[in-house]
């Protein structure tokens, strides 16, 4: 019975069982054999064969109760396995959902900004395009004003270049020469009043010859003076502030433009260095009639730049506005994406993990009620 691998105590109560298990059937066999006159053997050798099927049959019970032991304690290893699972899921599934939910909010609340600044983008969009044709409007009308101005104004540039022109080859000789004149003709007379009129130099008032008592302008010796200096004096000319001739002036010397003797191609005849001064003065003369003419159109074109620059300023500012706004939209939409993203994430991990929750209560079911 060493194959049974069983203490002392069981051995000797599996002998007793074997024995009385042996006597009864030999006691058995003697009835059987009176009642029914039939014989039936009991012998040593059944002795032995009962005890080799007992030893199999114990054996063979004995594997299927350790496999029934080992297959409940792995049942019962699983079942707290399993248990421990569902707890740990469980704390994984209570974590989770405050982050779905926040998830969830950060995402509506991100659809409502981006929403909201997009409306506010449009909005500022339309008023960028609108202002955009308003300075579009402006400029155009600038340019116009400004052309119309310049056209105008190159009207008179040809008689003042080419009277400069002739300044420029004057020599000091030249004026030296004209304010050695002692009995100026007439012509250079006209002249040298026009130049003083036009720097605005006073007249002597001097007695009118054969009329007793009356006086009249005379600029012949102030304007000699102008002509002490020949050099100081071109450059004078040169240097003439013809934007700023006060109309007094040009009242004053209206007289002569009119004066049939105040050409430059008779007073040519008579000195050179004057008919270079009467076509400058004529040229202040022409500028000026012209740039008043233009002085409107000049007003217009410096309040026409004035309200470009306004708007163009306010144009800058809703650009900027609508940058940062187009800035602020796409890092919101990025925002956007992110917590989309978390919030599927979030939502996948939620779902796994109730699923893994249901498996594993069903296994933790089974295998306490299979």
């Amino acid at each position: 019975m060493a194959t049974l691998e069983a203490d002392k105590n069981v051995v000797q109560g599996l002998v007793k069982l074997c024995q009385e298990i042996h006597q009864s059937a030999a006691v058995m066999t003697k009835k059987y054999r009176e009642e029914m006159s039939r014989h039936n053997y009991v012998t040593p050798t059944s002795y032995l064969e009962l005890l080799n099927i007992f030893s199999k049959i114990f054996g063979k019970k004995k594997d299927e109760l350790v496999f029934a032991k080992k297959r409940t304690k792995t049942g019962l290893d699983k079942l707290l396995s399993t248990e421990k699972d569902v707890a740990k899921l469980r704390v994984e599934l209570d974590e989770m959902l405050p982050l779905l939910d926040q998830a969830v909010q950060e995402t509506n609340e991100t659809m409502a900004k981006i929403a909201e600044d997009t409306s506010s983008t449009e909005e500022i969009k339309t008023k960028v395009a609108t202002e955009e044709e308003e300075v579009l409007k402006k400029v155009k009308e600038t340019r116009a004003i400004a052309s119309e101005a310049s056209e105008r104004l190159a009207e008179a540039m040809p008689a003042l270049e080419a009277a400069l022109q002739s300044l420029e080859v004057l020599s000091k000789n030249d004026i030296n020469e004209v304010r050695a004149l002692q009995r100026p003709p007439q012509g250079v007379k006209l002249t040298l009043e026009a130049v003083c009129i036009l720097k605005q130099v006073e007249p002597l008032r001097v007695a009118v010859a054969n009329k007793p008592g009356k006086k009249e302008d005379d600029y012949w010796e102030p304007g000699r003076g102008l002509l002490a200096d020949a050099g100081k004096f071109l450059q004078s000319l040169k240097d003439f502030d013809k934007e700023n001739i006060p109309e007094i002036v040009i009242q004053k010397l209206q007289k002569h433009i009119d004066s049939p003797d105040f050409d430059p191609l008779k007073i040519e005849k008579t000195s050179k260095a004057c008919k270079s001064l009467c076509m400058w003065s004529r040229a202040m003369y022409a500028f000026y009639m012209i740039n008043k003419e233009v002085a409107p159109r000049k007003e217009a074109l410096a309040n026409a730049e004035a309200e470009l620059a306004v708007v163009k300023e306010v144009l800058a500012t809703k650009k900027r506005e609508l940058k940062k706004l187009e800035e602020g939209l796409r890092t919101l939409q990025v925002k956007y994406e992110d917590v989309v993203r978390k919030k599927t994430e979030y939502e996948t991990k939620v779902d796994e993990c109730n699923q893994r929750i249901v498996r594993a209560e069903r296994v933790s079911y089974y295998r306490r009620y299979s």
